[in-house]
């Protein structure tokens, strides 16, 4: 079925992605799962987790576009990221570290979408 790419970069991009990520509902593990279908911090940072490995660019920039995005809408999302940096101030540091490994090598809109995640991110939770 059709996904929604509202809030999504490259959605043409995603959208291929999309056609190769799934068979029926269940997602490839060897595929970047699409980010907008994600509804928490912590499902983002699973999958950032599971899939850093094969992560693009874009994909990595849209793990930081969702944070902020779920951040900013969402006071529980802010809520649950403030405690969990609390507990563990390394939380952030593997999505940090993809970061600094892709964007050497990115365009303008992954750097620009990872910029404005780290700022939304650092605004709102501190």
């Amino acid at each position: 079925g059709a996904h929604s790419t509202v809030g999504v970069p490259l959605a043409p991009r995603w959208l291929s992605l999309a056609s190769q990520l799934h068979t029926g509902r269940r997602p490839n593990p060897s595929r970047v799962p699409l980010m907008n279908e994600l509804r928490s911090v912590r499902e983002v940072l699973d999958v950032h987790e599971k899939c850093a490995a094969i992560m693009r660019p874009i994909d990595v920039s849209a793990c930081w576009n969702s944070l902020g995005k779920l951040v900013r809408r969402d006071p529980r999302e802010r809520a649950w990221l403030r405690d969990e940096l609390r507990r563990r101030p390394q939380t952030l540091q593997p999505l940090l570290d993809s970061a600094l490994e892709v964007l050497p090598r990115a365009t303008a809109q992954p750097v620009a979408n990872v910029a404005h995640g780290l700022a939304v991110v650092g605004d709102r939770v501190g």
